[in-house]
């Protein structure tokens, strides 16, 4: 944990190359773990791995630590981070400019969380609403603004049923 809280610090400080050191520290000791380890955590870290290669452009690189974070999601079944994961991968998409496999990606992510805006959990409500401001984001980007607003809508709709201020 405190690998991480480290990492989250160089982060925040903006030195991606050391973060990301600090990160793979943790996941390194957390592999040592055994059935103690916590696989959320670890993909959580990864995709905050690829957080660090998206701000220096290696894009790549992102992407190879958005699919190490959805191969333990998806072994461990956890719907909410497979969501994150392909919001994440759509995004990387978008920032080279392949708005189409963006779309793509975050229409997983939509798929995925159909009838969850049901859900009683506001955690539930923000993924779904975090899909529909990305998507807005990318229509808006692509001088689509009726769907543009459309999805807009749709995530402040969500995000104050869940009470995010965000």
């Amino acid at each position: 944990t405190s690998e991480q809280n480290q990492g989250d610090l160089l982060f925040n400080n903006h030195n991606y190359g050391e973060a990301i050191k600090h990160y793979t520290l943790m996941l390194d000791a957390s592999r040592k773990l055994g059935i103690y380890r916590n696989p959320a955590m670890e993909s959580d870290v990864y995709r905050k791995i690829a957080n660090c290669y998206e701000m220096t452009g290696d894009y790549q690189s992102a992407f190879t630590n958005v699919r190490n974070a959805f191969d333990i999601d998806s072994l461990h079944n956890n719907l909410i981070n497979k969501i994150a994961d392909y919001r994440h991968e759509g995004k990387i998409y978008i920032y080279m400019g392949l708005n189409t496999k963006g779309i793509v990606s975050l229409e997983k992510a939509l798929h995925l969380s159909e009838g969850m805006e049901q859900s009683i959990k506001n955690e539930n409500k923000i993924s779904i609403a975090d899909n529909y401001l990305v998507l807005g984001q990318l229509y808006s980007a692509m001088g689509k603004p009726d769907l543009a607003i459309d999805y807009t809508r749709k995530a402040l709709s969500l995000s104050g049923q869940a009470n995010d201020k965000r």
